[in-house]
């Protein structure tokens, strides 16, 4: 009996750290939260424009040939933009953005007057054009080819400002015309690019974008000359704008 008793004993405080190790909590650690795109995020870009557009001088009334050439150009682009993502689903991102970029895109010719196919001496026309800035309101839609890498396309409405500038001139003549004033015209635009988030414990965002600018109004101007009986008409076609870019952004 005491064997019994003793063997029963011993088998009991073996089995009670087991027992003990059982009746204890169960903790779990805590996974760290998936990252979102969703929240408002502001930034700023760098990179470069060419603006495209055509402009033609004719003088009515006189037997010169028109004059035609391209006023458009590069230059470097930079600005600013805000918006806000929504995150929907695992894979899609729906958002609105706003965004201003300044620029100094466009270029100008000069050309001799032509009349009968021979050099008019003493004459010239030229004309310019200048994008300096343009500004967009835009919705976007994107798909996640990573949890933390977005493509996205975008489009909406666009303003930008455009200077003109242009004058005719004979000094056989004498002759004298020109012009010089800007527009805020409107147009469309649309694009794509792609977004990074390279830590997805902070707010960083970088992405790299092609937005293209439609600017649908183009100008006509009937300008005054010397003598007055003689206007200049100078037009330019409407103005598109090829932007790509860098950017970089935090999101709140």
């Amino acid at each position: 009996m005491r064997k019994l008793l003793f063997t029963a004993l011993a088998l009991g405080a073996l089995a009670m750290p087991a027992m003990a190790a059982d009746l204890a909590p169960y903790y779990k650690v805590p996974y760290a939260p998936a990252w979102s795109w969703t929240g408002f995020y502001f930034g700023g870009d760098v990179g470069g424009a060419f603006s495209e557009d055509n402009a033609t001088w004719t003088l009515p009334g006189v037997p010169v040939a028109p004059i035609s050439g391209g006023t458009g150009g590069s230059a470097f682009a930079g600005g600013f933009f805000a918006g806000y993502n929504w995150q929907f689903s695992p894979s899609f991102v729906a958002g609105i953005e706003g965004d201003w970029t300044g620029m100094r895109a466009g270029g100008a010719f000069t050309e001799p007057w032509t009349a009968g196919g021979i050099t008019v001496p003493g004459s010239s026309t030229s004309m310019s054009s200048e994008v300096e800035w343009a500004l967009s309101l835009r919705g976007r839609l994107g798909y996640l080819i990573w949890p933390n890498l977005l493509v996205y396309g975008t489009g909406g409405g666009a303003w930008g400002k455009i200077q003109y500038g242009a004058s005719a001139l004979f000094t056989g003549g004498p002759y004298a015309s020109g012009v010089a004033y800007d527009n805020t015209a409107s147009g469309w635009v649309a694009g794509g690019g792609l977004e990074w988030a390279p830590f997805t414990g902070f707010g960083l965002l970088l992405r790299v974008e092609y937005l293209y600018y439609d600017f649908s109004s183009g100008q006509n101007t009937l300008s005054t000359g010397i003598p007055a009986a003689l206007p200049s008409s100078f037009s330019w076609s409407p103005t598109t704008v090829s932007v790509a870019r860098f950017g970089m952004s935090y999101k709140f």
